[in-house]
């Protein structure tokens, strides 16, 4: 579970489990998802989430202090929070299609 992510820098790479993998270095408020980190400190197919870093982490705080930890209600109260969202045009996608 995503937890205590106020201190992740911008232009940051997060694994499948939501493990900060770290950070590209530029501030730009950019989030990725990858597989993980390639030998040469690269990571591994990257894909550029379509919501900002510090948009994740609002959401990431927001289920970790609301949730049991149960994976189901976690899922379903993020689930909420995006709807929300987008039926009130803020428009909180998490995945792109890319």
């Amino acid at each position: 579970m995503m937890k205590n992510f106020e201190a992740a820098p911008p232009g940051d790479y997060y694994d499948k489990n939501g493990n900060h993998l770290g950070s590209d270095g530029k501030n730009d408020d950019k989030a990725y998802f990858a597989d993980g980190i390639n030998s040469d400190g690269s990571f591994k197919n990257a894909k550029e989430l379509s919501v900002s870093n510090s948009v994740l982490n609002q959401l990431a705080n927001t289920v970790a202090e609301e949730s049991s930890g149960n994976w189901k209600e976690s899922f379903a109260i993020a689930s909420t929070i995006v709807n929300l969202s987008n039926y009130k045009n803020k428009n909180c996608f998490i995945y792109t299609s890319n």
